[in-house]
């Protein structure tokens, strides 16, 4: 991945999500950043966001995990 090769840590630049929100999945999650590139982070999947593993303006390393997803469990009636 070209990111990986050129950068070794991202700026969180913004969140548009907070933790117990519903997330969908290919939604914007949040925005990283480096004095070069501004990068769009989009869900993996449908769920409610259980945790935000860093604050807005904390440096990110290439592979970090950024937020927990809980799945959203759907009942069969």
């Amino acid at each position: 991945d070209v990111y990986k090769r050129q950068f070794t840590s991202w700026a969180n630049h913004k969140w548009f999500k907070k933790e117990g929100e519903l997330v969908k999945k290919d939604e914007i999650l949040l925005e990283l950043e480096t004095d070069k590139v501004t990068q769009e982070i989009y869900s993996s999947d449908n769920g409610i966001i259980s945790a935000l593993m860093y604050d807005e303006g904390d440096d990110v390393k290439i592979g970090d995990t950024l937020a927990t997803i809980d799945p959203l469990v759907e009942a069969n009636e």
